[in-house]
């Protein structure tokens, strides 16, 4: 199998918005796990405190937009269980 092959059978990374980490609860802030909007600023935080990493970045200063790959947030997930 050559390199292309084995690239062409790997499932590529699921990459999240914070926003559908909040609206689908894969990471809550624990107090309030029912508010979408209380969850999504909750993952903002950990993203700019460092706790949860971006996979990609993208936007300008004042707007900046996320990704955040599956496998970061069951990392995140194991944890803070």
């Amino acid at each position: 199998m050559n390199m292309l092959e084995a690239m062409a059978r790997t499932k590529p990374a699921k990459l999240y918005r914070p926003r559908e980490i909040a609206r689908e609860r894969l990471i809550t802030n624990g107090i309030n796990s029912a508010n979408e909007t209380a969850n999504y600023q909750y993952i903002l935080k950990l993203i700019q405190g460092g706790k949860l990493k971006v996979t990609r970045e993208y936007g300008t200063k004042s707007r900046k937009y996320y990704l955040i790959s599956e496998a970061e947030i069951k990392r995140y997930q194991e944890s803070n269980s």
